[in-house]
């Protein structure tokens, strides 16, 4: 079995965007693209979420994503997915969208108290 070193942010962004762009080549705006850890070591779970999925079947969806892999990644990246989810923002839980609007969204500041004399 071979043991994957795990990517660096740089390079997990790098592999996110050459997806995002070869999707867009094949008409698909993809509004996020997520890698994200899948237990072992260098392996990841793929999300994609686009509007143009609402027509697609779900191994549409697959196909079109596994394609822009292939033009997009090396192939030892590819083999680095052990899962891919392929959505419409309409499938995606709340509780997920809230997450993210969360993440963007800055902290709050403490509030600071007023004394009054």
């Amino acid at each position: 079995m071979v043991a994957w070193k795990s990517l660096t942010s740089n390079e997990i962004s790098e592999r996110k965007q050459g997806l995002r762009d070869a999707l867009k080549k094949r008409g698909i705006r993809a509004q996020t693209v997520d890698l994200e850890p899948a237990g072992l070591a260098g392996h990841y779970r793929l999300s994609v979420v686009s509007d143009n999925f609402d027509s697609l079947d779900y191994s549409d969806r697959l196909a079109v994503i596994e394609k822009a892999l292939r033009d997009a990644w090396q192939r030892a990246d590819q083999l680095r997915i052990t899962l891919t989810f392929a959505l419409s923002p309409s499938e995606v839980p709340a509780s997920a969208k809230r997450r993210s609007a969360s993440a963007k969204r800055p902290k709050p500041q403490p509030r600071r108290k007023v004394v009054r004399s």
